[in-house]
């Protein structure tokens, strides 16, 4: 468990590995470089056996750590699917991802909220912290899709490197058809730092979901998020369809002066 982890240099390093030959690259499961000036995440080891080797950089180093090593038995472990980053069943469903894939949080049972036509639900994180993992599901009438209003909204993630500045886009916001999260065909929108304005977004289905997500705070960037958005079940018969994409409108949108179709359909056929 690191407490703290301050790795001032690029090439400074902090490893961990199976078994106790530092030597052996196939042994290692974790490498952290430099550019770190906080905590980092929980690294599990699956063997009876192990090794923290400290690596200062070429011309100098900074490095300061506090970390603690603890025993867990290992029927309490679980693998993500995708890597070999290692978590306890304790962690499972916690609204803190451990996998890269969120594996041990998207498939996790969250209830739906049924909303009448005109009923508004509000979604509110006034701080995205680090790794976290949100899930929201939402239902309406057979006839009703939903309009998903940004009250407000605000994603920034960077680094200052070199007297660069460099941004990464690991947070988003990403809304749904239907009620499985892990099915990449159902997305609508994803949003993505940086952010602070977005327009409105129409769906058109009677089920819905909606994740916020937290970037991954090992790596060497600042991040500050927060969100609102207001879900308001519409009439299905009230949205139309732009012509090259699967994106949604209002009918009253058509022809109103400002274009909502990357092709523009929505306002070439009006008449002047």
């Amino acid at each position: 468990m690191f407490q703290y982890l301050y790795l001032y240099y690029d090439d400074d390093k902090f490893q961990i590995g199976t078994g106790n030959d530092p030597s052996d690259i196939q042994s290692v499961i974790t490498t952290i470089h430099g550019l770190i000036d906080y905590s980092y995440y929980d690294v599990y080891v699956d063997t009876d056996e192990m090794w923290i080797a400290v690596i200062g950089g070429n011309a100098s180093a900074r490095i300061e750590m506090d970390v603690e090593i603890i025993s867990v038995d290992l029927s309490n472990l679980l693998q993500c699917r995708t890597s070999g980053i290692s978590f306890t069943t304790n962690d499972l469903c916690d609204g803190v991802f451990k996998c890269p894939d969120f594996a041990d949080e998207a498939q996790c049972s969250h209830p739906s909220t049924f909303l009448l036509e005109n009923e508004n639900h509000t979604i509110t994180f006034p701080d995205i912290y680090e790794q976290m993992y949100n899930a929201s599901f939402l239902k309406t009438n057979s006839a009703n899709g939903f309009r998903v209003k940004f009250l407000a909204i605000y994603l920034e993630c960077y680094a200052h490197e070199y007297g660069y500045t460099n941004y990464c886009d690991d947070a988003n916001i990403q809304i749904g058809t239907g009620n499985d999260t892990t099915n990449s065909q159902s997305i609508v929108k994803t949003v993505r730092a940086y952010t602070s304005y977005e327009d409105d977004v129409y769906v058109g289905s009677n089920e819905m979901w909606i994740t916020v997500v937290g970037f991954l705070r090992y790596r060497p960037y600042t991040f500050y998020g927060r969100v609102e958005i207001e879900v308001t079940p519409i009439s299905l018969s009230s949205m139309s369809l732009c012509s090259n994409s699967d994106k949604l409108l209002l009918q009253g949108e058509i022809c109103d002066g400002t274009y909502q179709c990357d092709d523009y359909w929505d306002e070439k056929s009006c008449s002047k």
